[in-house]
């Protein structure tokens, strides 16, 4: 798995378009551990292909994302797992360095605020 950082937290996002299209599929607490992994259907990954007929082939791909060393979570009742554009920042709380995703800006279905986000891709899982 491959550790989000201040380093690389931009060209993530920009090379998953920010989650633009995406569906959340699954989420998995793990209260024990400490974590929650999503699992996340990616439609915009990497550069889409320009077809013969002028359109645009999306680069599909399924990502699992883990959150550790969870401070904070919040969820809404009525969670749709479409994700139009998601939000990824470094953030500052008591003088601590977190890491905070969520699925809106503004309103968001799902959002976590942890210590580390590892992800990598799952290959051959999406059709």
């Amino acid at each position: 798995m491959t550790l989000i950082t201040k380093d690389n937290l931009t060209s993530f996002m920009d090379y998953y378009h920010w989650f633009h299209d995406s569906y959340i599929t699954d989420v998995k607490y793990e209260f024990k551990k400490n974590q929650i992994e999503l699992y996340i259907d990616i439609y915009w990954s990497g550069n889409p292909t320009l077809k013969d007929d002028g359109t645009y082939e999306t680069n599909k791909t399924k990502l699992k994302m883990v959150c550790k060393g969870i401070y904070q979570y919040n969820y809404k009742e009525n969670y749709i797992d479409y994700i139009d554009e998601s939000y990824l920042k470094i953030i500052n709380i008591n003088n601590e360095e977190y890491i905070c995703f969520a699925t809106d800006k503004e309103e968001p279905l799902i959002s976590i605020v942890c210590k580390i986000i590892e992800y990598e891709e799952l290959k051959n899982t999406l059709n």
